[in-house]
């Protein structure tokens, strides 16, 4: 009997356990279903607004900025390179995306190797290294174990004499750890400036271990066989939309050198901070963030011209990720330099759209950059045909099916934006045909399905 009343209340305790454990267990998960499930958007539209910053944001180029040798009349020879890189052999370079425009090589410099050294009256120096990577389109200098002493300062910049200047760059670099890209300079050549009051056995090292190497025409038509952009694009000059101005042609380095499309996001509170919208499969952490770079006005002259326009802006200042997503498809990335003045803070709405909805697209197609003129802005006009759309190649679910009636979106255009007829921001580019075409369906992210998470930032 004893036994029995043991192994009864023993039964009983198990029971009890068991019950105990699995309250907490129903009470955990009914929990996490409950932050699972989607809230309610609240619908909130912003209008449209115009930077008023510097008309060149933060870019300098050789013609307007005093490097270092400038100030003190030295003549760099950039036919003395501290290390040259043969032509690329294209049937070496294995592309991992139709948005993939350049590779990244190796090099082994260093601030102690083979340079043009300067000494000034004061006491000062200039020691100048310079790289060439044969018939490269651009290039960019990969930095690591950046540490200047005192006011020691490093730019860079090609031999034009309205290159690009980046820097000057200082101390542990932008991000205060020794390790940054530079910016891309157009060309085959970086001239890499370092400007020193510190005694040479004071002076801290710094290395460059890479180089970006974007292709030149030649060496992409030996890559691919894909059109260089489809007759059947538009030229966005040709309309009206405010919002062409809020489109950027980007940049970024993720193990070889990539382009999409982003948009300017206006705030709520309008105070022109620079939110900059793009696709999570282009930029999905914060360590491609950080190279990123972005030309804005990248259009025509007026429409149909075929020539480029004046006053393209080039920002080396890279950015920060805020949040990303990947179901979703969204990147929301803050800009470190301001807005140029007259790029425009895009409108949005948290309002979901529907079946029929009329929109349009702006994009930069193709794998190109200024000064070249083939990606400039376009335009596509369609309807929403489907709300329910996925892509597996790059993870998004639930977005919007478009369907293009005039234009279309091809590689390149990656995160760019979709507009309701009434000019607000609904959605993200997130992929189209496996083959480039004229015809067949685009998915977009929607605005409203990340909207909750950007919110933080942009309607606090």
């Amino acid at each position: 009997m004893t036994a029995r009343m043991s192994e009864g209340k023993r039964t009983t305790q198990f029971r009890d356990a068991f019950i105990a454990i699995f309250g907490v267990f129903w009470v955990l998960t009914t929990n996490a279903q409950s932050i699972d499930d989607p809230q309610p958007v609240p619908q909130v539209t912003v209008p449209t607004i115009i930077s008023t910053g510097s008309d060149r944001g933060d870019m300098k180029t050789r013609a307007d900025m005093v490097v270092p040798s400038v100030r003190y009349h030295l003549q760099i020879d950039v036919t003395q390179t501290s290390e040259t890189l043969d032509q690329v052999d294209p049937r070496s370079v294995q592309l991992h995306g139709p948005n993939q425009i350049g590779i990244n090589r190796s090099v082994t410099l260093s601030s102690k190797s083979r340079a043009q050294k300067f000494r000034n009256p004061d006491g000062s120096e200039v020691i100048a290294f310079v790289i060439k990577s044969t018939n490269a389109y651009g290039v960019g200098v990969h930095f690591r174990g950046f540490d200047l002493a005192g006011d020691d300062e490093v730019y860079v910049y090609g031999p034009a004499s309205d290159s690009i200047v980046c820097g000057p760059f200082t101390r542990k670099g932008p991000w205060g750890d020794g390790e940054f890209w530079s910016g891309t300079i157009d060309g085959d050549t970086a001239i890499i400036e370092f400007y020193t009051r510190t005694p040479e056995e004071k002076r801290n090292p710094f290395q460059i271990f890479e180089i970006s190497h974007i292709f030149s025409s030649q060496e992409w038509q030996a890559l691919t066989s894909e059109p260089e952009v489809l007759a059947c694009e538009r030229d966005a000059r040709c309309y009206g939309d405010l919002e062409k101005n809020a489109v950027g042609r980007i940049l970024f380095n993720d193990d070889g050198v990539y382009v999409c499309t982003g948009t300017l996001l206006n705030d709520r509170r309008q105070n022109h901070i620079p939110y900059f919208l793009t696709a999570n499969h282009c930029i999905p952490t914060q360590a491609v963030a950080r190279t990123v770079e972005v030309w804005w006005f990248y259009q025509t002259s007026y429409c149909h011209s075929g020539v480029l326009r004046n006053g393209i802006v080039h920002s080396t200042s890279h950015a920060n990720l805020l949040v990303t997503q990947r179901s979703k498809d969204f990147s929301l990335l803050r800009l470190l330099s301001a807005a140029p003045g007259g790029a425009v803070f895009s409108g949005w709405t948290s309002t979901a759209q529907t079946v029929g909805t009329t929109i349009f697209g702006l994009h930069h197609p193709g794998g190109h950059i200024p000064p070249a003129p083939n990606s400039y802005l376009r335009r596509a006009s369609g309807t929403i045909i489907a709300t329910n759309d996925s892509c597996g190649v790059s993870g998004l679910v639930n977005g919007y099916r478009i369907n293009w009636t005039l234009g279309t979106a091809e590689p390149g255009a990656s995160g760019s934006g979709l507009w309701n007829s009434s000019h607000y921001l609904v959605g993200l580019l997130s992929c189209g045909p496996a083959t480039p075409a004229c015809t067949g369906h685009h998915a977009y992210s929607k605005f409203t399905n990340f909207y909750p998470q950007i919110r933080p930032y942009i309607d606090p």
